[in-house]
């Protein structure tokens, strides 16, 4: 009886990270990655599953020198401590 609750609580644990990792998947809308390659940007959506999708296509400028990432008109992302500036 043990082996048969053991079983099931398994497959329940392994269905539930499947899932979660689905979901992950689907809320990702680009992935960006620095010219050295040692850094990425990743753009997801903020709501639900459902929310309809917008196009994602954004200007991204890696400043590696100075630990930023420009991801837009004045808009910067410093990546020691992961500040947003405008």
């Amino acid at each position: 009886m043990k082996k048969i609750i053991y079983i099931i609580f398994g497959e329940i644990l392994l269905l539930s990270g499947v899932g979660y990792y689905l979901y992950q998947q689907s809320m990702r809308l680009a992935t960006y990655s620095s010219t050295v390659g040692n850094c990425e940007l990743i753009t997801q959506r903020e709501r639900g599953i459902f929310t309809p999708t917008s196009d994602s296509s954004i200007e991204i400028e890696w400043d590696l020198e100075n630990n930023q990432v420009w991801y837009g008109r004045g808009k910067t992302i410093n990546l020691k401590t992961g500040e947003v500036g405008c």
